[in-house]
């Protein structure tokens, strides 16, 4: 009910529509469905990457698996920098599917 409400706001299409320029969007319609799907995943609290504590608890594993997994290329990982791993949350998704296929 609050997002319909929001929605029909002008203030906050009006928002959206300078964000949609300032981001150089084609499409506004496309660029308002991408940012409702990133907020929605982000108050789900699924949006962005794991640390290798995070993905081990959502697999029931312990971190040295999961640091095994990436040496296997069964996750991907990066480092943004010196001494910290992340794992994409994609990659993880794309992992718990295969499992469940293969079990």
């Amino acid at each position: 009910m609050t997002l319909e409400f929001t929605l029909k706001d002008p203030k906050f299409v009006s928002q959206i529509e300078r964000a949609a320029k300032k981001a150089k969007a084609q499409d506004v319609a496309a660029y308002t469905v991408d940012l409702l799907i990133k907020c929605t995943r982000k108050a789900l609290g699924l949006d962005g990457d794991l640390t290798v504590n995070e993905v081990a608890q959502r697999l029931n594993c312990h971190p040295n698996t999961v640091r095994n997994y990436i040496k296997m290329d069964r996750l991907a990982a990066y480092y943004p920098s010196a001494r910290c791993l992340r794992i994409p949350l994609a990659s993880v998704e794309a992992l718990t599917s295969l499992t469940k296929f293969a079990a």
